[in-house]
């Protein structure tokens, strides 16, 4: 009796697996299915070719930005360091834009907001071609667009607008501070004014010092990304107030590499000092205490 009870619970285990399996099975096919369906009604949006100028207004900001030499700049400012890839992904999300579906019947403009859109973003190509691309209202995880003419309406992902939704500082091509591991440090020399110090690696708790110091250096947090030959003063940069700061250290194929820093004035809030990296012009603040050992060892 005990046998053939448990002969049946196998059975209804088997039974249940068997429709588990077929359930997974069916929700897989169905949305295989969906999506099949989902592509077949997807439409591509054709704008221009080779576009070599976007414009647009995000956060009521205006962005514009043009292509020279195949190099992207900010129009505004052509001193802007650019991160390009940003720039490069709004050129190939506008250039063919993925929408959903086209609206057989669409009814009036202003009914899917596109009287007056939420978005126009202007695009411009090296033979003189110019078109818009118009968003408007929400629908579903999207919105509805329209383009050029506006002769048709679409519904488009929500995503073709992540491109432009950035503020001007996010688009920063931030430098790169070379990362320092410990025992990679080969020399250090600090000078300010007319006072040098030079620390080597048989110095070992000097260079424990600087390594924890100059391996924590960050720059992401910039002050001003062009720093003009005049405002030297302000940032503490000029000849008077900074400190350089040189670097020789043994990178992980065992090279020796160098790098040069500068480390300014304490900013307004007394929180931060102002560094810059090399001959870049972008000037951005760093945690002050970074700095106190340093400035401990150059005084002694």
């Amino acid at each position: 009796m005990k046998r053939n009870k448990i002969v049946f619970l196998l059975g209804v285990l088997v039974i249940l697996i068997g429709c588990y399996v077929g359930l997974q099975f069916w929700n897989e096919s169905k949305a295989a299915k969906e999506e099949e369906q989902k592509e077949a009604k997807a439409v591509k949006v054709k704008t221009l070719e080779e576009i070599t100028e976007i414009s647009y207004i995000y956060n009521e900001n205006k962005f514009v930005f043009e292509k020279k030499d195949g190099t992207w700049i900010y129009a505004p400012d052509e001193k802007f360091p650019l991160e390009q890839t940003y720039v490069e992904t709004m050129e190939n999300t506008f250039s063919t834009i993925q929408a959903e579906r086209e609206l057989e019947e669409a009814d009036a403009l202003e009914d899917y907001g596109l009287e007056q859109p939420a978005y126009t973003i202007h695009l411009k190509n090296e033979a003189g071609e110019e078109t818009n691309i118009y968003i408007g209202n929400s629908v579903n995880d999207g919105y509805y667009m329209t383009v050029g003419d506006k002769s048709k309406i679409y519904t488009v992902s929500s995503s073709v607008l992540s491109p432009i939704q950035y503020d001007l500082m996010s688009l920063l091509s931030n430098d790169a501070f070379p990362y320092i591991n410990s025992g990679q440090l080969e020399k250090v020399v600090m000078t300010k004014k007319d006072k040098t110090e030079t620390f080597l690696k048989e110095e070992e708790d000097a260079m424990s010092t600087l390594e924890s110091a100059i391996g924590g250096i960050t720059l992401s947090d910039c002050a001003d990304y062009y720093m003009e030959a005049t405002e030297a003063a302000v940032y503490g940069m000029d000849e008077k107030n900074v400190t350089k700061v040189e670097v020789t250290y043994t990178d992980s194929n065992e090279k020796e590499q160098e790098f040069t820093f500068y480390i300014g004035a304490t900013d307004s809030e007394g929180e931060n000092r102002y560094v810059k990296l090399g001959e870049s012009h972008i000037i951005y603040k760093v945690d002050r205490t970074k700095f106190q050992e340093m400035d401990t060892l150059f005084e002694k």
